[in-house]
């Protein structure tokens, strides 16, 4: 590729076999396609076309709407979520597909719809909507065909690398829960299937309450008026993730300058749990975050509490064990409330749990913490190829303004 100068009509990079053609041309979508819209599948058998609306793939039927490729976007609902179908298809009111091309070809339509902020153009007051006549005057700029599908192959190419990471990160996330079933013990069970070899010959595990081995201390409900850009960063149910780590962003995280006890401040290595979860799922209930030297010091909000251990036990080894099946069962299985669940102090600290000595805790710790840092630098790896698909993506398109003919 080579470096031009960003002139209106020009992108900052083009291909070099491309430097002498003409500046991409404006165009309106009226002018490139027609827009198709959905229909009605409930009549329809079940088969092998796929039916979707704008949420994605609802089922498969025996009869198709459209055979071909074609760039989608949602009418109603999801209208910020562009997707491309190819092949025989079906879609629902709620998703409008492009066919008739003209000049241009599917899959650039499809990256020029990636470009589109779309919720601009939302024209409902409740759910988001679009309309056919909206998206037609939609003005864009479009190079001749051989230059389109050369960014194409380009973007596609990034495309398949972030999928072929995206595979091998669930590939380890798979193992990873494979690998944690068999550590653990199971149901009815006083020993793992799998025990490193160092352990083969020590005695079962021995059960326990959680009492005898760690207090919980419930955080303190410091007050929305106090809430500020600045200050104290604080712990809120909004910074748990699944896997155990801690989640703080700019978008999801809270500052307090409300005075505050010193034992409230929690810091790297510190176990936190959360006993109450906004989810209908439950999937956040009950589980742990332990905190990072990449973490700070946070303070401990209301409906989090802090694990003090007392007893003989490897913070890293609680936490694998409040990730587990059987401590999410109980969790959920006791949790009280509709809309929002809850569980308890005293829930959390009645349970029961199997316990090798400490040895064998920090092995299993260290084993699964060894995956978990393989998981996350595979997670990194893919945001760097969107970040850096999203600035090629830049370079490759002229600045667009979105306009409406």
């Amino acid at each position: 590729m080579s470096n031009l100068e960003n002139k209106v009509g020009l992108p900052e990079l083009r291909f070099p076999e491309f430097i002498n053609y003409p500046k991409w041309e404006e165009k309106s979508f009226s002018k490139l396609f027609e827009i198709g819209g959905g229909k009605d599948h409930k009549h329809l058998a079940d088969g092998d076309v796929p039916v979707y609306g704008s949420g994605g793939y609802m089922r498969s039927v025996n009869d198709y709407l459209y055979d071909g490729k074609s760039a989608c976007i949602g009418r109603k609902g999801t209208i910020n979520n562009p997707m491309f179908l190819t092949g025989k298809f079906w879609t629902v009111d709620t998703l409008f597909y492009t066919h008739s091309f003209k000049n241009c070809i599917p899959e650039f339509v499809y990256l020029l719809f990636q470009n589109i902020d779309w919720l601009k153009l939302n024209e409902a007051g409740g759910v988001p909507s679009l309309s056919k006549v909206i998206i037609n005057k939609i003005e864009v700029l479009i190079p001749k065909e051989k230059e389109q599908q050369k960014i194409v192959d380009c973007i596609s190419s990034m495309d398949d690398l972030i999928t072929t990471n995206t595979k091998k990160l669930e590939l380890l996330k798979f193992h990873k829960k494979g690998l944690m079933q068999k550590l653990f013990p199971a149901e009815g069970e006083n020993k793992p299937d799998f025990r490193f070899p160092e352990f083969s010959m020590e005695a079962n595990w021995k059960k326990e309450k959680l009492h005898n081995l760690v207090d919980l201390l419930s955080g303190h409900a410091f007050k929305s008026e106090y809430f500020s850009t600045t200050g104290k960063k604080m712990v809120t149910p909004k910074n748990f993730t699944k896997n155990g780590f801690a989640s703080f962003s700019e978008d999801n995280t809270k500052y307090t300058s409300e005075d505050f006890n010193e034992r409230y401040i929690c810091r790297e290595g510190d176990l936190l749990l959360l006993l109450t979860d906004l989810t209908p799922s439950c999937e956040l209930l009950g589980r742990p975050m332990l905190l990072t030297p990449s973490d700070g010091e946070v303070l401990l909000n209301q409906r989090i509490a802090k694990v003090i251990l007392k007893g003989n036990i490897n913070s890293n080894f609680l936490k694998y064990f409040f990730l587990s099946n059987s401590f999410r069962k109980r969790i959920i299985n006791t949790a009280t409330g509709s809309t929002v669940r809850h569980t308890s102090n005293k829930i959390v600290l009645s349970t029961e749990l199997l316990l090798p000595n400490l040895s064998e805790q920090n092995k299993i710790a260290a084993c699964l913490l060894s995956i978990d840092e393989l998981i996350r630098s595979q997670a990194d790896k893919i945001e760097t190829l969107k970040e850096y698909k999203k600035g090629l993506m830049q370079q490759l398109f002229p600045e667009m303004k979105e306009s409406i003919a």
